[in-house]
C-alpha cells in the first residue's frame, strides 16, 4: 500500500532507498491518560467509606426514605394523572349516566391554562433581555454591567431558558407545582478529527493516485465538551419528599428518581465519579423485570440494562475513614448527596453537598400556594375541577337533547303477521301501510334554553376567577364587538390585576433560578469564558469574562424585565402611540433648537422601541449636537470615574483649558488624570483635522475663482466651524 501511495512521488535515484518510518502524529493526550487525569480529580470528591457503611447508607435511603414516602407519593402521582387527563380532555363517564349519555369533556380548563401560560411566557420573553442584575454594594457597581450582559447571554445560550421555563411553567400551571434542578456539569468525550497523511519523502501531503486528492486519516482526541450550568426540569412523578413537608422549611430529605443505562454507570465509574467496582455489582436486565407507567396508564418495560437510580439529598450521621489512620472513624453529620441503584441496592456515590450557601440543587415552582403551608401547590385543573364538571354536565345534556330532538319516535299500527319488535326507519324511504292515519310521530323538544343560560354563568365565573375573557384571549368579543378602545383597555387592565399576581409568584421562581445561576458561576467559573454581545460596535463582538467579574462584595438582586403589560403588546403599543402624538406637539420637543431636537430624537427612539419591532430604532440618523456637554459637566463626570467621548462640533480650545485646570489640581486621583489626558488628546486630534479641512476648502475656493468662479448657487470659501471660531 505504501508503494502505491509513493509511486511517482519518489525522486529519481532514490527508488532503492527504503522509506523513512515516521511515527504517526499522536494527539496531545491519549484517551487512557485523559480519563486517568479526570479520575484522580473526581475521586477526591467521594467520601471514603467502608463496605459496611455503604450498605447502611443504601438501607437508609431505600427503606427509611424512599419506601416510607411511596404511599404519599402515589397519591401525588394519581392526582397528576387526574389533572393531566382533564387537560387533555379525555372522555370520562360520570355517576348516574347510562351508555347513551355522552361523556365529552370541554376545553374550559384547558383554555384557561393555555391563555395564562401564553401571557406569562410573553411577559418574560418579549424583551431582548430577561433580567437586570442590581448591585447591593457600592463597590460592585462597576462590575455589574458585564455580569448583567453575561447572565442574559448565558441564560439564552447555555441554560436554554425559554425551552426549560416553557415546560416548567406549563407543568406548574397544570398540576400546581413542578420540580427543577440546577447544577454545574462537565461533559467529557472523544472527538473524531481528521488530519492529512504526510509523505515521508517529500514532507508534504500524500496524494491518492486514483482521485488526485490529498489522503487523510481520522484520529480520536479526548476533549472537555461542556463546562457550565444546567437547568433540568423533571417530572413531578420523579420527585419524592416526605408527607407533611412544609413550604417554609427544608424537607428532611428529597429524592430525584432518575434512570441510567449500565453503560452510563461504567463510563462514570471510569471517570471517577462513582466508586470503583460498582459496575460489577449492577446486574443485566432483559427488559420487563421492572416497568414504569405512561400517561395513558400503559406499563412500559424498561429498556435493557436501564436502572432506576435514587439521587437523595439529606442529612445523615456517617462514619468516614481517616486518611492518615484507616482504623479510626470520624463521625460527622452534614448535608450529603447519595446515588443508589434501587434494583441492585448499590451505592454509586456519596459526597458532601458543596452547593453554594448549602442550598440543595432541587427546588419546586408553585402556581397557587397551599394556604396550610404544604409543599404542594394548586393548579388550574384542580382549581377548575368543580366548574369543569358542571360545564361538562350541561354540555352533555345539551348534546343528548339535540340528538333526541333530531331523531323522532314513530308509532304505527302493526300489519298482519308482523312481530312486536322495534323497526329502524331510514330517511328518504317510503314504507307502504294500509292505514296511514294510524302513524303517530312523537318529537322530543329542543334542549331547554335554561341550560344555555347556566353554561353562560359557568363561563362568567371562569372569567372572574382568572380574568380570561375574549379580549384577553385576543379575540373580538361576541358580547360587545363594537366596544371602544377605552373599554377594551379597561377590560385588559382589570384582567392584568389577577395576572400580575400570578406573574409575581413566578417572579420568585425566576429570581431563584438566576440566583443559583450566579452562585454556580461564582464557584465554578472556568478560564477563557467568552460571550457574544450584539451591539453597535461590530457585527460580532466578543468579551472575555473571568472569575474576578463574579467576585462581588455581596449577592446582587435580580429584577425581571418583563411586566404585566408585556402580556398584551397591542395595548402597550397603542398607549405609546398616544403618548408620542401628544408629546411631539409639546414645545419642549420642537426641533428648532439643539435641546428640542435631542429630546425629539429620544422620544422617537422610545416610540419605535415600544412598537416591539427589534432593530428599527437603529436606523435613526445621529442628531447633530447629540450628547453635548459643557466642560464643567464633563469634569464632574470624570470625578465619577466615567469616560466622556469628545464631539467634533465642540469648542475644543475651551474644553482643553477647562480640563487642564483639573490636571493641575493636586487632589485629582491619578486614574482620573489619565482619563483627562486621553480625552484632551482626542480634542487635539479633532481640532487638527478640522483645521486641515478648513485649509483644503480654502484652496478649492481659490482654484474655483482662478477658473472663472464657482457654479451658480455656490459660494466661495467654507464657513468657519464653531470650534475654529472659538464659539460654542
Amino acid at each position: 500500500m505504501a508503494d502505491e501511495l509513493n509511486e511517482g512521488l519518489i525522486p529519481e535515484g532514490l527508488q532503492n532507498i527504503p522509506p523513512v518510518q515516521e511515527e504517526p502524529q499522536k494527539p496531545s493526550m491519549t484517551e487512557e491518560e485523559f480519563i486517568r487525569k479526570i479520575k484522580e480529580k473526581n475521586k477526591r470528591v467521594l467520601l471514603k467509606l467502608s463496605d459496611e457503611e455503604k450498605e447502611r447508607i443504601v438501607k437508609m435511603v431505600i427503606d427509611d426514605w424512599y419506601n416510607e414516602d411511596l404511599s404519599y407519593h402515589q397519591e401525588v402521582c394519581d392526582a397528576v394523572d387526574k389533572w393531566d387527563e382533564q387537560w387533555r380532555m379525555t372522555r370520562k363517564k360520570v355517576l348516574g349516566t347510562d351508555e347513551n349519555t355522552p361523556d365529552y369533556r370541554q376545553a374550559l380548563s384547558t383554555v384557561v391554562l393555555e391563555v395564562i401560560h401564553a401571557n406569562i411566557m410573553n411577559t418574560y420573553f418579549a424583551q431582548e433581555d430577561i433580567v437586570n442584575v442590581i448591585p447591593t454594594e457600592e463597590n460592585d457597581v462597576k462590575k455589574i454591567q458585564k455580569i448583567n450582559i453575561f447572565m442574559n447571554w448565558s441564560a439564552k445560550n447555555e441554560l436554554k431558558l425559554f425551552d426549560r421555563v416553557d415546560r416548567l411553567f406549563h407543568s406548574t400551571g397544570k398540576i400546581g407545582g413542578c420540580p427543577y434542578k440546577m447544577y454545574w456539569d462537565k461533559q467529557y468525550g472523544i472527538v473524531t478529527k481528521t488530519r492529512p497523511v504526510i509523505n515521508p519523502f517529500t514532507g508534504q501531503s500524500a496524494i491518492d493516485p486514483e482521485t488526485s486528492q490529498p489522503l487523510t486519516e481520522e484520529y480520536e482526541e479526548p476533549k472537555l465538551l461542556y463546562d457550565g450550568p444546567v437547568l433540568e426540569i423533571f417530572s413531578r412523578k420523579d420527585y419524592i419528599i416526605p408527607r407533611g413537608s412544609s413550604l417554609d422549611k427544608k424537607p428532611h430529605h428529597e429524592i430525584h428518581r432518575l434512570r441510567l443505562f449500565k453503560d452510563d454507570i461504567i463510563k462514570r465509574e471510569k471517570e471517577g465519579r462513582y466508586y470503583e467496582g460498582v459496575s460489577e455489582k449492577i446486574t443485566d436486565t432483559e427488559g420487563g423485570e421492572t416497568s414504569r407507567v405512561d400517561k395513558d396508564g400503559i406499563a412500559i418495560a424498561l429498556a435493557k440494562n436501564e436502572k432506576t437510580i435514587l439521587e437523595a439529598y439529606g442529612s445523615m450521621i456517617l462514619k468516614e475513614e481517616d486518611e492518615e489512620d484507616k482504623d479510626e472513624k470520624l463521625i460527622t453529620e452534614e448535608e450529603y448527596i447519595f446515588l443508589v441503584c434501587l434494583e441492585d441496592k448499590v451505592l454509586l456515590l456519596a459526597k458532601r453537598n458543596k452547593f453554594p450557601l448549602k442550598l440543595r440543587p432541587i427546588n419546586m415552582a408553585r402556581f397557587i400556594p397551599d394556604d396550610e403551608g404544604g409543599v404542594e401547590g394548586i393548579g388550574v385543573m384542580e382549581f377548575m375541577e368543580s366548574v369543569q364538571k358542571e360545564y361538562d354536565s350541561f354540555h352533555n345534556q345539551t348534546a343528548k337533547g339535540t340528538v333526541l330532538s333530531n331523531e323522532p319516535i314513530v308509532f304505527f299500527t302493526p300489519l298482519g303477521n308482523m312481530r312486536q319488535e322495534k323497526v329502524k326507519l331510514e330517511a328518504g324511504f317510503a314504507y307502504p301501510t294500509t292505514d296511514p292515519s294510524s302513524v303517530k310521530i312523537f318529537q322530543f323538544p329542543a334542549p331547554n334554553q335554561q341550560i344555555f343560560e347556566m353554561m353562560k354563568i359557568v363561563i362568567y365565573w371562569t372569567e372572574r376567577l382568572f380574568s380570561i375573557g375574549d379580549y384577553q384571549v385576543g379575540q373580538t368579543s361576541e358580547i360587545d364587538p363594537s366596544a371602544p378602545g377605552i373599554k377594551v383597555a379597561k377590560l385588559i387592565e382589570s384582567g392584568n390585576v389577577r395576572l400580575n399576581l400570578i406573574i409575581n409568584r413566578f417572579n420568585q421562581t425566576m429570581k431563584d433560578i438566576f440566583l443559583r445561576h450566579f452562585l454556580l458561576y461564582s464557584e465554578n467559573m472556568p478560564e477563557n469564558k467568552f460571550m457574544r454581545i450584539a451591539g453597535e460596535s461590530g457585527k460580532y463582538d466578543f468579551q472575555k469574562v473571568s472569575l474576578e467579574d463574579f467576585a462581588l462584595k455581596s449577592l446582587p438582586d435580580f429584577e425581571l424585565t418583563g411586566n404585566v403589560l408585556s402580556a398584551n403588546k397591542t395595548l402597550e403599543a397603542q398607549k405609546a402611540t398616544v403618548v408620542y402624538s401628544y408629546m411631539s406637539k409639546n414645545v419642549l420637543f420642537m426641533p428648532n433648537s439643539p435641546q428640542g431636537l435631542q429630546a425629539y430624537y429620544q422620544l422617537t427612539k422610545w416610540w419605535l422601541d415600544k412598537m416591539n419591532v427589534l432593530g428599527v430604532s437603529k436606523f435613526l440618523p445621529k442628531v447633530p449636537g447629540e450628547m453635548i456637554h459643557t466642560p464643567e459637566e464633563e469634569n464632574a463626570r470624570f470625578l465619577q470615574g466615567e469616560q466622556v467621548q469628545p464631539l467634533e462640533n465642540e469648542d475644543h480650545i475651551t474644553h482643553i483649558k477647562s480640563h487642564n485646570s483639573m490636571l493641575l489640581e493636586p487632589n485629582t486621583p491619578q486614574e482620573i488624570k489619565q482619563n483627562i489626558v486621553a480625552h484632551n488628546k482626542i480634542h487635539t486630534q479633532m481640532m487638527q483635522a478640522m483645521l486641515m479641512r478648513e485649509v483644503m476648502f480654502g484652496k478649492q475656493a481659490m482654484k474655483g475663482e482662478e477658473y472663472g468662479g464657482l457654479p451658480a448657487g455656490e459660494t466661495g470659501g467654507a464657513e468657519p466651524s464653531p470650534a475654529f471660531r472659538g464659539a460654542y
